[in-house]
């Protein structure tokens, strides 16, 4: 039974040293108390499962209890065996070569009985010269090491099963390695001698890491010319054989370990006989898997159909009362042949009408094309097809980018599987079984995007989007542009048709670099020849650095070729820090402007969003009154003594009062949106990690160029030193709250008699959802009510800020929700509400079926009020007729229980309370749906 390997090879090093030289204590008693051997045979051992140990030769084989010895290596621990009983054992840690030899000597029935280290050459380490072992802080690569070597065992006992001539399976003291000899021309002249050494090394001087390697004898003349391994390489240097390195093999990830290096084996053994010329030496018959493709009598006379048996799909047909499997794809267009229809003796392709032999597969007289067919078995119970075991997978381009991908953080996909993307997707798959990544497949690749968008705003971090050619990638536009513009990092995978028809007019081609070109800051074509894992590497950079989307497309034929040498990409070495300090000049500026000013606000920004530890501390410790625009809602509570809401046009009266007073507005990683109505008039000290943001509206006082958090705790050192004489505002804050908070109270009870008001909603929602709910609000007359009504207080806010599209709460849920299935401690188990308008809604509404399928724990929040209110609202200030603007809406709550949701509809507003607690307490996906008046917003 294989054991999945997983441990950097390369860390293997000092533990397999110290086995190594361990070992030579197992071979002691062979070398002194046994007959020698010309093959050393009495000093090489073994490996037994039932005492996870390597095992010399008997002592004394006549015995039936005969005495060996043996080493533990996960503990490097000597025991002594007698029969299956262990009656001994010295954990090596701390001995020496010597005082472990003596113990053995002692410890051996009959002794003390003399003992010699076989005398070959060893590697040089410490424990040769006199030091003890030292176990300590490799006690996890022992383990691993311990596991290499029982898997050795294993894959190679299976490998000599299969021929007649293999030696039996032996570890060997001096090179640390297990092998076995396949012995082809048998002569005591080894110039005529012809044989193949296959084996696992568990590391030397050629690799620092464990290898499989099969090396014909005699060396072929020319090393050069040796014909090409799917898998692994051939080494010339010194040696001569084919070498499968760990590093090679665990790329292809945990899954399917054993039978690569079996299909390793097989193909350079079958090379290797072909180079030494040994005539009748075929590749070894692989076995037949049968899989049932009919029942009894199922497929009629003359009928065809498709089936899928193990990895194939299979074409079954039944002709002149003989049944077939032949493959399902035509050669010429890979039309679906099972879907086709026998004719005139011939099966036909449905896609453009060639003809088969429906039982032999072979083309009319003339003609050369010919399909795949497999055997058949008529069975009692049904009609069998044996197909050959599924090869192992070989490591391929997609394998190569996805692995590039999840070592630079990304750990969610997003997307839609289709034609085009199937051998992208499948490495995705690979990598999303043993929990690498994380896949959602969704209803409309714009979710997928806006989801992905919505994450990295959340964490800082890209997640990726999957979507096919042509259609699927266009759809991802929307929610890119929602990335771009917001500065969020977001990767784009996109399907692409094959490259010899790219340019001539195919299905589904259109120009992709051309149509992600404005959203895109990188975006890459994959070529056969590409280094795949440098491209996604940069695509990664790019995303990360520039906050931004990059853009990956994979042309069909490209996803799947072959790279198991293919090196994956990494962050290592290139990361700049990106806390950087700003200049000396700058942040004088700024202090002088600050100790100036005497009543100065700050106002916080989205671009802030990462750094908000260090600018509460600021303003707590000199009394400065917060403001954030409506991108930065929740960034700091409202129930914070300086906090003052959001400001502009979705915002409180508070936060403008604020702004108004103020004779100094420290602006930090904020874009002054027109809607925010940062008054440009004021003293401003601007602070951005952008270069191009620093005044880009209009001129600041004081621009200062550096990131966030260090310029902010920069300021507040040197402004500790000499406390500016700033006017207490605390007292102001909590007045114009007071104020405001009476307003609020009297709104509750307006009522209209045409569905529940927006300060009603959003009072209860504060009041239901937990104090650190991560929120992600739409675009409508619901947001600028949440930002008015609803107070923050740990709550995240997720949005579409500058975008503004309709339709991004409920996708963008789905990625805040991903982020609370990670281990980070920022988002780990929180709760996620959307919100979102009937408008809004209707845009995605087909993916509460994904919030279904994977549990997610959302609740969304719709105000139905039967039209696009904000809308309605514009054309009336406006003076235009209300027109087009009504919705015909569903029950939204009913189709939430269709879909498997749990649903409530809420009409009276005393009811309005119980129904939010009832839904968001609700483990899993559920939906409240609020008739709103869409006039009292």
């Amino acid at each position: 039974m294989w054991t999945k390997l997983a441990l950097d090879p390369t860390t293997l090093t000092e533990a397999r040293l110290l086995a190594h030289w361990a070992t030579q204590l197992v071979a002691a008693p062979g070398a002194t108390l046994l007959d020698a051997r010309a093959d050393f045979g009495h000093t090489n051992v073994g490996w037994e499962h039932a005492s996870r140990a390597i095992t010399g030769r008997p002592l004394d084989a006549s015995s039936p209890a005969p005495t060996r010895v043996g080493l533990r290596v996960a503990d490097l621990t000597l025991i002594v065996l007698r029969g299956a009983e262990q009656v001994a054992e010295l954990g090596l840690d701390g001995q020496t070569l010597e005082q472990a030899k003596a113990w053995l000597e002692r410890a051996l029935p009959g002794g003390p009985r003399a003992l010699a280290l076989p005398d070959h050459e060893m590697p040089e380490h410490p424990v040769g010269g006199g030091a003890p072992f030292a176990v300590g802080g490799h006690a996890e690569a022992l383990r691993e090491l311990e596991r290499w070597i029982a898997d050795a065992h294993d894959v190679l006992e299976r490998f000599a099963r299969g021929d007649a001539t293999a030696s039996e399976v032996r570890l060997w003291p001096h090179h640390f390695d297990m092998a076995t000899l396949i012995t082809l021309v048998r002569d005591d002249d080894p110039e005529r001698a012809k044989s193949i050494n296959v084996g696992l090394s568990f590391g030397d001087g050629a690799y620092d890491e464990p290898y499989a390697y099969v090396s014909p004898w005699p060396y072929p003349p020319s090393r050069s010319e040796a014909p090409p391994l799917t898998l692994g390489a051939w080494h010339t240097d010194g040696f001569f054989a084919a070498v499968l390195t760990a590093r090679a093999l665990l790329s292809g990830g945990a899954e399917g370990q054993s039978q690569r290096v079996e299909a390793f084996f097989a193909q350079a053994s079958h090379l290797s006989r072909t180079m030494l010329g040994v005539a009748g030496a075929p590749e070894r018959a692989a076995a037949l898997v049968w899989y049932k493709a009919a029942e009894p009598g199922e497929l009629d006379e003359g009928r065809v159909k498709s089936v899928t048996a193990g990895h194939r799909g299979v074409c079954l047909t039944r002709h002149e009362g003989c049944y077939a499997a032949l493959t399902n794809k035509c050669p010429h267009q890979g039309g679906p042949l099972g879907e086709g229809s026998i004719e005139n003796g011939w099966l036909r392709c449905p896609w453009h009408g060639w003809d088969f032999h429906p039982r032999t597969g072979q083309s009319p007289e003339g003609l050369d094309d010919a399909l795949e067919t497999f055997p058949v078995e008529v069975r009692d119970d049904g009609v069998y097809v044996g197909i050959e075991a599924e090869e192992p997978h070989v490591r391929d381009a997609s394998d190569v980018m996805v692995e590039t991908m999840t070592r630079w953080g990304v750990r969610w996909v997003f997307g839609m599987v289709g034609h085009s993307n199937l051998g992208l997707a499948d490495a995705i798959r690979r990598r999303a079984e043993p929990g690498d990544l994380g896949y959602v497949g969704v209803r409309h690749e714009g979710a997928a995007a806006f989801a992905v968008s919505a994450y990295g705003k959340l964490t800082g971090r890209p997640a990726a989007c999957l979507a096919i050619a042509g259609p699927g990638a266009t759809n991802l536009l929307t929610g890119l542009w929602d990335a771009n513009v917001d500065r969020a990092p977001a990767l784009a995978l996109t399907g692409q048709v094959q490259t010899q028809v790219l340019g001539r007019g195919a299905f589904q081609e259109i120009d992709l670099k051309a149509a992600f070109g404005g959203v895109a800051q990188f975006s890459a074509i994959v070529l056969p020849g590409s280094p795949f894992g440098e491209l996604m590497s940069l695509a990664c950079k790019n995303a990360i650095l520039r906050r931004g989307v990059s853009h990956i497309i994979y042309p069909d034929e490209v996803q799947t070729k072959p790279a198991p040498d293919a090196p994956a990409g990494s962050p290592d070495g290139r990361m700049p820090d990106l806390r950087t300090a700003p200049s000396a000049s700058a942040l004088d500026a700024a202090v002088a402007a600050l100790r100036a000013a005497k009543r100065p606000v700050i106002i916080v920004g989205h671009g802030a969003r990462f750094s908000m530890t260090s600018i509460a501390a600021l303003a707590d410790e000199l009394g400065i009154p917060v403001v954030t625009t409506f991108k930065a809602k929740g960034q700091i509570s409202d129930a914070h003594p300086l906090g003052c809401g959001v400001l502009g046009r979705s915002g409180t009266p508070v936060a403008s009062w604020f702004m108004n007073e103020a004779d100094l507005l420290l602006v930090l990683g904020s874009s002054f949106s027109n809607h925010t109505g940062i008054a440009s008039y004021k003293t401003i000290v601007q602070v951005d990690f952008e270069p191009e943001a620093l005044g880009r509206k209009h001129a600041v006082t004081v621009p200062v160029l550096g990131e966030i958090g260090v310029t902010v705790d920069a300021l507040r050192d040197r402004l500790r030193a000499e406390r500016p004489a700033f006017v207490d505002q605390r007292v102001d804050v909590a007045a114009r709250w007071k104020i405001w908070r009476a307003e609020k109270e009297r709104r509750l009870a307006d009522d209209m008699h045409r569905g529940i008001n927006s300060a009603t909603i959003f009072d209860a929602l504060g009041r239901a959802a937990p104090a650190d709910a991560i929120i992600a609000v739409d675009v409508g007359n619901n947001t600028y009510s949440f930002g008015r009504y609803f107070e923050s207080r740990e709550h995240t806010i997720l949005m579409s800020g500058y975008l503004g599209s309709i339709g991004f709460s409920l996708p963008a849920a789905m990625g805040a929700w991903a982020a609370t299935q990670e281990k980070d401690p920022r988002f780990a188990g929180r709760k996620v509400i959307s919100v979102s308008g009937d408008g809004g809604l209707g845009q995605y509404l087909a993916d509460l079926t994904t919030l279904v399928k994977y549990d997610m724990d959302i609740t969304h929040v719709v105000l139905n009020n039967g039209e696009l209110g904000k809308i309605s609202k514009e054309q009336r200030v406006g003076g235009w007729d209300v027109w087009e603007t009504s919705l015909h809406n569903p029950s939204f709550a009913a189709y939430a229980e269709l879909c498997g949701a749990k649903g409530v509809r809420v009409t009276d507003a005393k009811e309005l309370g119980a129904a939010l607690e009832g839904a968001i307490a609700h483990a899993g996906p559920a939906l409240v749906e609020i008739m709103s008046d869409a006039l009292l917003f």
